[in-house]
């Protein structure tokens, strides 16, 4: 493995933050509820899952990984073309989906393990899995405190 310029992992980014950079500018602010300790970790294994993505994606090849990524990320836009829709409440942004407890929170480090296989990428791996469980983590907390104020 060697760090170098990843065009799908670049794509991957692009895709997770494009509607969240628009919700950022506009959207419904989610309480601060998770642990300083939890918070701190998602923020950091957010930053390394990214860097990962873009360093170490692996080349614009494609496979049965690459179509297991655009499905994952069919379905995080599928939810926040449902939020857009909706009426964008916080509470809106944690609801279940395909019997998914949090998708919004769920699919994108699904997206960055599979990219991981793609790019048979260790490091993405390891952030992908630590990003998921933290960002998973925070907002399971987000999704009980926001359950009844649908």
């Amino acid at each position: 493995m060697q760090l170098a310029w990843s065009w799908p992992g670049a794509a991957l980014v692009a895709a997770l933050l494009v509607p969240t950079l628009i919700w950022a500018r506009s959207g419904p602010v989610p309480p601060d509820l998770a642990p300083r300790w939890l918070a701190g970790i998602e923020g950091v294994s957010r930053v390394l899952f990214l860097l990962a993505a873009i360093l170490t994606g692996g080349s614009a090849t494609w496979s049965g990984w690459t179509t297991g990524v655009l499905l994952a990320m069919a379905g995080y836009w599928a939810c926040w073309l449902r939020f857009a829709r909706g009426p964008r409440t916080v509470a809106e942004l944690y609801r279940p989906a395909l019997g998914i407890p949090v998708p919004m929170a769920v699919l994108p480090p699904v997206a960055g393990l599979l990219l991981a296989g793609h790019g048979r990428s260790w490091p993405l791996l390891a952030a992908s899995v630590v990003f998921g469980v933290a960002h998973v983590a925070v907002a399971l907390l987000h999704a009980a405190a926001t359950r009844g104020s649908r």
